[in-house]
């Protein structure tokens, strides 16, 4: 199952559990790097599974429907996973 959201921001994984969003993960690396320099389309936005794999939004929609968390792509926006997808 999915459990966190996740961001890999300079080699480091960062991640809350649900029900969290992206922008807290963000706002917990920003505490880290004051001044940070993030852009969501250069750098990695994913997830974390139970077993603490971390999977990229693109990885996530299969895995999430796989594991029962969502019914089909129908409800996912284009190829890739968000937190509202799953809670």
């Amino acid at each position: 199952m999915i459990t966190h959201v996740a961001i890999r921001y300079a080699g480091k994984i960062y991640s809350l559990p649900a029900t969290a969003r992206h922008h807290h993960v963000l706002a917990e690396i920003e505490k880290e790097h004051p001044g940070l320099s993030y852009d969501p389309q250069d750098d990695d936005e994913g997830f974390l599974t139970s077993d603490g794999v971390y999977l990229t939004r693109e990885e996530a929609v299969d895995y999430a429907i796989q594991a029962g968390q969502i019914s089909d792509r129908i409800k996912v926006y284009g190829d890739m996973l968000f937190s509202e997808d799953l809670w």
